[in-house]
Formats: C-alpha cells, structure tokens, sequence
C-alpha cells in the first residue's frame, strides 16, 4: 500500500510521484491513525523511527491532508539524513 503512484497533486520531493492513498483510506474506514515509519540502517542495525499519528477522516479532503501530512514526513527524513537514506536502499538490495 505504500508504493508510489503518479500523483501530481501529492508529488514527493519535487516529483509527481506520491503515496498510494490506500492507506490513508484504510485508516480511515477502520477509524485508526496514519502512522509514518521510517527506516534506518547504519552499522549494521536497522531501525524504524515512528512520526506522530495522523487522524485520517472518510472526508476526501481530509484524506488528502493526510497523505500530504505523511508526505512531509518522508521528505523530511529524506532531506534530514540522505545518506541514511541511500544506506536502507543499500540494505535492500542486499537483503
């Protein structure tokens, strides 16, 4: 659910690439919060950092505020650590 799709009104980091929405949709429907994890990987540890819940709504428009809100937090951790970020690529690859 969290692969990207053309979006170019959600894009990511500048790109009209941006979240499938399935999973704001799915927290909405059972009434959960959206909650963004991020992986990472250095000295050989992997770690997930958890950003704050979002309340998703059956609202579209709340839903689309959701997915920007989950947005910001990717970019943010991309932008915070991009090599961080290259090193979970790495670790994917490898796995």
């Amino acid at each position: 659910m969290d692969t990207f799709v053309h979006d170019a009104d959600h894009g990511f980091s500048g790109t009209q690439k941006g979240l499938n929405p399935a999973a704001v949709r799915l927290a909405a429907v059972t009434g959960t919060p959206l909650v963004p994890i991020w992986p990472t990987y250095e000295r050989g540890v992997l770690r997930f950092d958890m950003g704050a819940p979002i309340a998703a709504s059956t609202c579209t428009q709340r839903q689309d505020e959701a997915l920007r809100l989950a947005l910001q937090f990717f970019e943010n951790a991309v932008r915070c650590d991009p090599a961080g970020w290259r090193r979970v690529l790495s670790f994917l690859e490898w796995r």
